[in-house]
């Protein structure tokens, strides 16, 4: 096992005295794509709960979101609970694992940090950070757990801060120019590929690199999508086209007849010709039936998220509500309720045509085909 630091990394280039008024996520420099998240998500957050690492979730997220008062990491939920590490004795013992929880009364180490740059250390042991602990040579991943351990100062290739933010947009009209698409692009696993390509200065191509292998391993952001899943949309329809079976789609289970409310969704072969069974319209967080507007993909339960809930069709209501919002991040359709589950195919790699959707836990650590989709435009369904 290796160790990773925690980075913090404001949004709009905060400085550290805004920390106290503005919330902010902890995010992995090492993978941007991620941040310190409550396990529970958004369930009830009690004493205890872990502290992990998870794909960031764009807009307003409590289970991601922290205040700084000088001394505390506050959870911006509930002011009155914080980032503590759980050691005996309230020491910031290295390899302490990090949990929510009270804030407690006058001096008490376990809870105080301070922020030196863009690493959290313990305030009564400054050699001491968090850390987020991963498998050797493996970037961080979500679940990885977030524990206090000994700072390292400057860093491997994996924390390497601000290489990924670089900016490369006076490269997209080379690019055209050469007909370089983002399949060629996906296509390069060297440094001296992109160097080809005229990324002429190698820091850059060294980060696009680097950019180009955790796309590959964690999927497109959803904020690379804003432009096609945010208003003024619906624009078209489009197919979640399985990757594990190519010439599968998610498909009703009611097919041409007149869809209801728990109306299943299953796995089915394309049909070539306009088929509103099969396609499904992004309304911000919602994905809308083509089949009946008025209703969109649902999880069955009202309760906390749990491997196994039913994901069907219903009718929204007059408010939205996390059973029925959705994010796609390039690859996983995860369920806002929490963001560690996401919909797959029921029988996994025994799924044959047929087989129906649940909820389940996101398999983080490989390739796993029955959780993965493709958001393919359907040209025989265009929306006015």
């Amino acid at each position: 096992m290796s160790h990773i630091n925690v980075q913090v990394v404001p949004q709009d280039h905060l400085s550290v005295e805004d920390l106290s008024d503005t919330p902010f996520v902890l995010q992995s420099v090492a993978n941007p794509t991620k941040c310190l998240h409550l396990i529970r998500g958004l369930d009830s957050c009690s004493n205890g709960d872990a502290v992990i690492l998870a794909t960031i979730v764009n807009g307003n997220y409590p289970p991601q979101e922290w205040f700084y008062d000088g001394k505390l990491l506050r959870w911006a939920k509930c002011l009155t609970k914080c980032i503590h590490a759980a050691s005996e004795f309230g020491k910031t013992l290295d390899g302490a694992h990090c949990c929510l929880w009270d804030v407690q009364d006058g001096d008490f180490q376990a809870q105080e940090w301070t922020i030196v740059g863009n690493h959290v250390r313990s305030a009564t042991h400054d050699t001491r950070c968090l850390r987020i602990l991963t498998d050797d040579a493996q970037l961080p991943r979500n679940g990885d757990p977030c524990v206090v351990g000994e700072f390292v100062a400057g860093g491997t290739s994996l924390q390497d801060s601000g290489v990924p933010t670089l900016d490369f947009s006076n490269y997209k009209a080379l690019f055209l120019r050469k007909e370089v698409n983002g399949h060629a692009l996906s296509c390069c696993k060297k440094v001296a590929e992109l160097t080809d390509l005229g990324v002429d200065i190698h820091l850059k191509a060294m980060s696009l690199c680097k950019r180009i292998q955790q796309l590959a391993v964690t999927g497109v952001p959803t904020a690379l999508f804003e432009h096609e899943l945010h208003p003024p949309l619906p624009k078209r329809g489009y197919r979640l086209q399985s990757v594990m079976y190519p010439s599968m789609c998610l498909q009703l289970k009611s097919g041409d007849y007149e869809s209801r409310n728990g109306d299943r969704l299953v796995l089915r072969e394309i049909v070539c010709t306009a088929f509103p069974p099969q396609v499904w319209i992004w309304d911000g967080k919602h994905i809308r039936s083509a089949n009946d507007r008025k209703k969109g993909i649902h999880i069955n339960d009202v309760g906390p998220a749990v491997n196994g809930d039913i994901v069907h069709l219903w009718d929204y209501g007059r408010s939205s509500r996390h059973n029925e919002e959705w994010l796609f991040d390039g690859k996983l359709i995860r369920s806002v309720k929490n963001p560690m589950k996401c919909i797959r195919l029921k029988q996994g790699n025994r799924s044959v045509e047929g087989d129906e959707c649940h909820l389940w836990d996101i398999v983080h650590d490989r390739p796993y085909p029955p959780q993965e989709w493709k958001l393919v435009p359907d040209e025989n369904f265009p929306l006015k």
